[in-house]
């Protein structure tokens, strides 16, 4: 306390000087009565008083924090600003902009969470009308966000904390506005300009409002335009046209939606995605903006705007890259079963099936009886819970969504109407020519292995080194705990990630996929991309190998093909007067 009291001196000694002109340490002589009225005297006080109350170890160290505690309320001082470095006024601004930013995202989002009440109806009597209180609607559910994203944090990879609150808020609004019986947070794809946050929903068809048919509307006879259309009838078949899927259905299954990075309040629903649109996206490597109406400019030309473009490059992503480990879904196809000859010989599993008309389903496993040895024997890897790191291998890992046809650019086949039979002059139909075999792709819920094997033969026939378009690794875990995460990433598409957790002796694991990239493919074969050639041009004139040469004709070929002079009346004596009756026949005309 000596050493308080001497400070405590020396702050009112130095007060007390600092009213005369020149500043001196020496004690002159002081009224007791200004000092104890004076503010130093007062804070001193309160900070000695607190420091004898409490009796802290180290009281010296704390006396300048208690001050500023006592004056500003504050445990912690305010950081110093270093002065090192010229202050141009952009540090400012950009503070400035993301507090602006910030401001107005809680605006929006204090509206559409309390959005403001609507004046009652009043009644003849001028008194508010009593309203029933509406049904509790039924809301579909919703993933944690929040949960998924500790997962994904724990592998090192996805987004930060503050945005995914913000559109966790954001989502669980577009739940109550949107007939969805599910959604999850797709992933953010990024733009030149803005970003895209999007989000995956299923349509709820309980929910959703029954739209009344609309009559077929006449098709009018065409009328021919020219005589050469109506003499005309051979005509060039146009190609038939390859249908989109109907909504909740192969890559129409799951509906999207996309808020930019300046706006996560506002969501915008994209439209089902078209086969021409997929095939049309595989031909070009294009780069976002950010602006769903910005126009595609592109080699071979786009059908479409940025919104269609956004819409099958999350087809093909998400046809390519959502996992799951083996044996948590099991679909009707019968892919994991395995079949036996007449000896009872198994037989090799098939790889490879022609392409679905219809899509199988696929429903979660069910774990079997524990004293079931030969049942628990058959999900083995899935009952205990992925022992041994059974998922750092490719064969445990599957794709969840049907693969994408590529010569249709859907998930289910398509197959034309039957023309009719087309006949010869003679009546006789004509032999048309054999349909191309249907396309081979693998089963549901087939392991990414098959994509390693197929991936490495492509890149082998090009010239390529064979590079893993997987890659696995563990996160980190105590060596005590009974807790394990996985993650798959793809190389084929850079951002795209599965992550998994495991617990021993729980059958089954705990999932989740996100997606953060540029929504481009990747370079697995180490190739630079470079756009389709234009088409080459069409030959006007036969080869001179081929065609005649036409010589031109004499004097003499020309007289041999001359039309013979009409005879006279010399020559003609049976008609001398020829002429005169010529002239008397036009004269009665």
């Amino acid at each position: 306390c000596n050493h308080f009291f001497d400070i405590f001196l020396f702050c009112l000694l130095c007060v007390r000087n600092s009213e005369t002109p020149s500043f001196r340490c020496t004690p002159p002589s002081m009224d007791p009565i200004k000092l104890k009225q004076s503010p130093l005297w007062e804070h001193l006080s309160d900070v000695l008083a607190v420091l004898l109350q409490e009796k802290p170890n180290q009281p010296l160290d704390l006396f300048e924090l208690l001050s500023h505690h006592l004056q500003s309320g504050k445990l912690v001082p305010d950081a110093p600003v270093a002065n090192a470095a010229p202050d141009d006024g952009k540090r400012k601004r950009v503070l400035k902009i993301a507090q602006e930013q910030d401001t107005d995202w809680a605006q929006r989002f204090i509206l559409q969470l309390v959005p403001p009440k609507k004046e009652p109806k009043l009644n003849e009597d001028g008194e508010p009308e009593e309203e029933e209180p509406a049904e509790p609607e039924d809301k579909g559910n919703m993933a944690d966000v929040m949960a998924e994203a500790q997962l994904f944090e724990w592998c090192g990879v996805g987004l930060l904390e503050p945005e995914l609150y913000r559109v966790m808020v954001s989502m669980k609004m577009l739940l109550d506005t949107k007939p969805l019986a599910s959604l999850r947070f797709w992933g953010k794809i990024f733009g030149l300009k803005k970003d895209y946050l999007i989000c995956e929903g299923e349509i709820d068809p309980e929910r959703v409002p029954e739209e009344e048919a609309a009559e077929p509307e006449e098709e009018p006879d065409e009328k021919p335009k020219s005589i050469y259309d109506q003499l005309n009838t051979y005509k060039v078949k146009p190609k038939p046209v390859i249908k989109p899927e109907a909504r909740g259905t192969g890559s129409n299954k799951f509906v999207y939606f996309v808020a930019s990075s300046d706006d996560l309040t506002s969501w915008t629903e994209l439209p089902d995605v078209k086969p021409e649109w997929i095939l049309a996206a595989r031909l070009i490597k294009k780069y976002f903006t950010g602006d769903l109406e910005a126009p595609v400019r592109a080699h071979p030309p786009f059908p479409g705007l940025e919104r269609e473009l956004l819409r099958a490059q999350i087809a093909r992503i998400t046809a390519g890259t959502v996992l799951v480990p083996r044996l948590v879904f099991t679909s009707s196809d019968g892919g994991d079963e395995d079949e036996e000859d007449e000896d009872g010989v198994k037989k090799p599993k098939k790889t490879t099936i022609p392409a679905y008309e219809e899509i199988p389903e696929i429903a979660p496993n069910v774990a079997p009886d524990a004293e079931d040895d030969e049942g628990v024997a058959k999900v083995a890897v899935w009952f205990r819970g992925y022992l041994d790191d059974a998922l750092l291998q490719a064969e445990n890992w599957v794709h969840l969504m049907p693969p994408l046809l590529h010569s249709q650019g859907r998930a289910s086949l398509f197959k034309p109407e039957e023309e009719e039979e087309e006949t010869n002059e003679e009546g006789e139909p004509v032999e048309k020519p054999p349909p191309p075999p249907p396309e081979q792709i693998h089963l549901r819920l087939s392991a990414i292995s098959l994509d390693e094997a197929e991936g490495a033969r492509r890149r082998l026939q090009g010239g390529a080194k064979p590079s893993p378009l997987w890659t696995m690794r563990k996160g980190f875990a105590l060596p005590s705990s009974d807790t394990r995460l996985y993650l798959c990433r793809s190389q084929l598409w850079p951002g795209a990630c599965t992550v998994a957790r495991c617990v021993d002796a729980i059958p089954g694991a705990t999932y989740a996929n996100l997606y953060v990239g540029f929504g481009v493919k990747g370079d697995v074969t180490k190739q630079t991309f470079a756009p389709r050639l234009p088409p080459a041009p069409m030959t006007e004139f036969p080869a001179p190998s081929e065609g005649v040469l036409q010589v031109n004709a004499t004097p003499d070929d020309e007289l041999l093909f001359a039309p013979r002079p009409e005879p006279t009346a010399e020559e003609n004596p049976e008609n001398p007067e020829g002429e005169e009756e010529e002239e008397e026949e036009d004269a009665d005309v």
